[in-house]
């Protein structure tokens, strides 16, 4: 990170765009009718921002290509997730999270596109910061983002307001240490030291390095040079394309590390000048201190920082209550990270099977989902039953396979058979290895082909949701949370989901709020339609209105229902753990999805279902092309053609 001078910018001239004052006015329209009590529409989503060439070109060129929090390469065109940037809210532009784990619905909509509040970052800044923005106090609405900055003592750093040097420590072999509160909450939440950002940040400390090696020396044609560029110390190879990435970070460690050695150092350029007027041997002395430090993390006669501070997060989620075996999401290291790889060797039909989920889509709002398209026979309900066993935990395994005797659950009924007419063709072992992004240890079950229960990852890994082809749902509302039972659907065919109505009916009003946004997304209504209930007592107090229609849920048809009692499935068991459902993670598996549905349904509900929940990775298969081609259109599904595996 490093400190970037707003007021030395341009604005953009996207700003003052026709299309910019078109969405001004499309927020300005949604929160007057939020604050007039209507609060079961979702806020305008900002995809000019996110879309729009000229405007990403200008914020990437404003930005220098470089991530204001991370400073990785974050290029305005697509040549790949990994290195593509997005303009995006310091201030979220809504349900910004509080530290107790609740979220403010409007804030900060009315800064959605204030340039003093937009930043150009990476990818991966975007998708680790989501709507997390703690504060001692929450601004009023319609506050400035300078009245924002008096009140609200935010624990979130800003690039372009103050130094980072103020929050941040920067040592030598590439880590960042917090000096305060704020510091420690950045650096967790943007995963700051995560293990290649540490690595890149050294190996430009080593660079900037070998240029002094080198400053005040004749330039050759395979010199280094070293210079100043704004506050910045400036290291680079000549006749070689050198992006600026982590200038600010290797800037701010050397400076430090000058200071521990007796420099006054208050500035790039201060240094430089020090360093210069030093003797020969003393200039290299100072060098090989520092090698040492990158080396070690430590300067000499320097005491080790960030040993004795941990970042104080807080909860980031509200506690569920203290059941045996109900999920407690913040026990769950994995809960806000993406499932990105597959390995299944032995398990039913499947002898081996890997597979990787891609890291980002072209939506960065959005979480990856994948579609397994293939014949019947081919393995794909077999690769959701493997990655829900994986995912539940060998506990939860055990307690599944107890609710359903009449199931084969155990491990010797599930490993592959070579031969399935002589069973003393089974393979010796099974395994199921699922990693996720931003995490080097896999999640994994396994087994001898003579167990009776896997061994492995023993706690769920995530919220997790499973549902079978057969999604009927019956008149009872009672519904255990337990995770073997929020996948049975996916082992047994008679499992049924709970009814929807009495439930929705008993929520209150925030909830069934959260909930309305939601079903709104999936029943494709306008902005002139609506999810409603009815206050008066009795059966069916659910509306749809709809075309200047009022229909009770009650009346619809079942393939509706079904998909509605499905869709408030999932929200029943996200709403106990978070407030909202825009920035819910979970993972839901669904084994034909294309059952029940009708044309118009078959062509779109997976688009509808990650609007619905954009960070639930949704994990389907089916065997009707119309899916496939509907993916590949918007760019919303990884398609994975099975082929017979067995």
């Amino acid at each position: 990170m490093r400190y970037i001078d707003r007021n030395a910018m341009t604005p953009p001239s996207f700003l003052h765009s026709k299309e910019m004052e078109i969405a001004r006015a499309e927020m300005d329209d949604f929160l007057k009718t939020s604050l007039s009590g209507a609060k079961t529409r979702r806020a305008p989503r900002d995809g000019y921002l996110k879309t729009d060439t000229d405007a990403r070109n200008q914020m990437a060129d404003a930005f220098g290509h470089v991530c204001a929090y991370c400073e990785s390469t974050a290029r305005a065109d697509k040549t790949g997730p990994a290195l593509r940037g997005v303009i995006a809210q310091h201030r979220p532009a809504s349900n910004a999270l509080n530290r107790d784990g609740s979220t403010h619905f409007l804030a900060y909509t009315w800064l959605t596109y204030e340039w003093e509040n937009l930043l150009w970052i990476c990818a991966n800044c975007a998708r680790r910061k989501e709507n997390r923005f703690f504060v001692a106090k929450r601004a009023p609405l319609d506050a400035s983002v300078q009245e924002c900055r008096e009140v609200e003592r935010a624990l979130m750093v800003d690039p372009c307001e103050e130094h980072p040097w103020a929050h941040l420590l920067f040592a030598m072999d590439g880590r960042i240490h917090p000096s305060d509160d704020a510091g420690a909450e950045t650096i967790n939440w943007l995963g700051l030291n995560h293990s290649q950002l540490i690595a890149r940040r050294r190996k430009r400390i080593e660079t900037t390095l070998e240029a002094l090696k080198f400053f005040g020396s004749p330039i050759t044609s395979t010199s280094v040079s070293l210079q100043v560029e704004g506050d910045l110390l400036v290291g680079t190879k000549l006749n070689v394309d050198d992006p600026r990435t982590h200038l600010g970070a290797a800037t701010m460690a050397i400076l430090n590390h000058a200071q521990s050695q007796g420099f006054a150092a208050g500035s790039a350029a201060d240094f430089l000048s020090e360093y210069q007027a030093l003797a020969p041997s003393a200039q290299a002395a100072f060098r090989e201190n520092a090698e040492e430090a990158v080396r070690t993390g430590v300067s000499r006669g320097e005491t080790k920082v960030g040993s004795a501070r941990s970042p104080k997060t807080g909860p980031r989620f509200a506690a569920p209550p203290k059941t045996s075996r109900t999920p407690d999401i913040k026990k769950m290291p994995l809960a806000s990270t993406w499932l990105e790889r597959v390995q299944i060797s032995n398990f039913k039909a499947l002898k081996g099977i890997d597979f990787e989920l891609p890291s980002a889509v072209e939506d960065i709002d959005q979480a990856p989902c994948m579609l397994l398209l293939g014949e019947n026979a081919t393995g794909k309900s077999s690769v959701l039953e493997a990655m829900t066993l994986g995912l539940i935990g060998t506990r939860e395994a055990a307690e599944l396979d107890q609710m359903l005797p009449e199931e084969e659950l155990k491990p010797s009924d599930l490993i592959h058979w070579s031969n399935p007419a002589d069973k003393e063709s089974t393979e010796e072992f099974m395994r199921v290895a699922l990693g996720f992004l931003d995490s080097e240890t896999p999640v994994e079950i396994h087994a001898h082909r003579d167990a009776d229960h896997f061994e492995g990852t023993e706690e769920p890994s995530k919220i997790i949701l499973a549902y079978g082809p057969r999604r009927f749902f019956t008149k009872r509302t009672r519904r255990f949370r337990a995770p073997a039972h929020r996948v049975r659907s996916m082992f047994d065919p008679m499992a049924m989901i709970a009814n929807p109505i009495d439930w929705l009916t008993s929520l209150d009003q925030a909830e069934f709020e959260a909930a309305a946004r939601a079903l709104r997304e999936v029943l494709m209504l306008s902005n002139d339609d609506d999810f409603v209930r009815d206050e008066d007592e009795g059966e069916g107090r659910i509306y749809i209105t709809a075309n200047g229609a009022r229909t009770a849920l009650k009346d619809m048809s079942v393939g509706y229902k079904s998909v509605i009692a499905m869709v408030c499935d999932i929200i029943r068991e996200l709403l106990y753990q978070y407030d909202n459902l825009e920035f819910a993670h979970g993972v839901v598996f669904i084994d034909e999805i294309e059952t029940h549905l009708h044309p118009r349904w078959k062509m779109q509900i997976m688009h509808l279902l990650r609007l619905a929940f954009p960070q639930v990775q949704f994990i389907v298969t089916t065997h009707d092309p119309l899916f496939s081609d509907r993916g590949a259109e918007d760019h919303v599904v990884l398609q994975l053609v099975m082929e017979a595996v067995a």
